[in-house]
């Protein structure tokens, strides 16, 4: 819980740092952002460009994973159709 708690801010600083934002030297803004990845399970360049392709996709069909579309049916047998188009 505590560890919640404290890295709420620092991922709110790695947020940042993923958009180039923590800092004006980019440098700074690199090794900070790489700092703080440590904390979390991947590398910092892989959550930056995971994060940046989740706003090059955002509301489009390829990110729409955990909605239904009205043509699909919610379950096909025992799998669920969630992703098909």
């Amino acid at each position: 819980m505590a560890y919640g708690i404290v890295m709420n801010s620092g991922y709110a600083m790695l947020h940042e740092a993923e958009h180039n934002l923590l800092h004006a030297n980019a440098i700074v803004n690199q090794s900070v952002g790489a700092l703080l990845a440590l904390f979390f399970p991947a590398p910092f360049h892989l959550i930056r460009q995971g994060h940046i392709g989740h706003h090059v996709r955002n509301r489009s069909d390829d990110e729409a994973f955990d909605l239904y579309f009205e043509d699909e049916k919610p379950f096909s047998g025992n799998t669920c159709s969630c992703t098909g188009r």
